[in-house]
């Protein structure tokens, strides 16, 4: 027996009992088994379907940038819809969050605010500022017609009766700022009295003799008890009532 037909008749008898392989290797007729895990099937596509994923996180949306002034807001803008919201009662803090506006920001539109106010008031006559504010108050006059009117037809009559007050406090409120104002020329009061006389009854000369007579009786005063404040004058003693009739001792 050659040396080649001893190696494999080792291989092919003699190798498998003992699990020990010659250099010449495995027959060609003989499986081996395989050393390594097998792969884990692989799941039908209705199985991998069914898989929970873990879905991907959205990346934040960036935070809308603040509309500064410097960004190219118009300052006017800002300047009529901060006018606008105080006019309607809202607070500093609501209406700096409104417009995202910084502090310091808002109280700078603020301060423009009151002096675009105070200049349209000092650029304007007396009788200009007068007609504003009788024009205002039409306005609420115009509302008063019509919520009396609507009272009316719906039998709503205490709400008709205070819109028809409210409605003189308003026409007399703008009479009495006409005359105050110099708009409107008051007449002398007819029925005024000073001391217990009429000065409508007077005729010119006696209005000037009356007052000739009351300051003769300030400079009386005046050269006795001197030109001091009526509180630092010693009152006379003993104080007597006029109106008690003094007994003889």
């Amino acid at each position: 027996m050659s040396e080649q037909e001893f190696a494999i008749s080792l291989d092919t008898y003699v190798a498998p009992a003992l699990g020990v392989l010659t250099t010449a290797g495995p027959p060609a007729n003989v499986v081996m088994p395989s050393t390594t895990a097998p792969a884990p099937p692989t799941p039908p596509p209705s199985v991998r379907a069914r898989t929970p994923t873990t879905p991907k996180k959205a990346p934040p949306s960036p935070k809308p940038p603040t509309p500064a002034l410097s960004a190219g807001r118009d300052v006017q803008i800002v300047v009529s819809e901060i006018r606008r919201l105080l006019i309607d009662g809202e607070s500093d803090l609501v209406i700096a969050e409104t417009l995202s506006l910084g502090k310091a920001e808002y109280r700078r539109m603020k301060a423009k605010v009151y002096d675009q106010e105070v200049d349209g008031f000092s650029g304007k006559s007396a009788e200009e500022q007068y007609v504003d504010y009788c024009f205002e108050q039409q306005k609420c006059l115009d509302n008063l017609d019509t919520l009396i009117k609507q009272s009316a037809n719906s039998n709503q009559h205490n709400a008709m009766v205070g819109a028809i007050r409210a409605k003189s406090q308003i026409m007399e409120a703008i009479h009495k700022t006409g005359v105050s104002m110099g708009i409107i020329k008051k007449e002398a009061d007819m029925n005024r009295e000073i001391g217990g006389v009429r000065m409508a009854d007077l005729e010119n000369n006696e209005v000037r003799d009356m007052v000739a007579t009351e300051l003769r009786k300030v400079q009386h005063a005046i050269d006795k008890f001197g030109d001091r404040k009526m509180v630092d004058v010693k009152a006379p003693s003993p104080i007597v009532d006029p109106g008690v009739k003094r007994v003889k001792q």
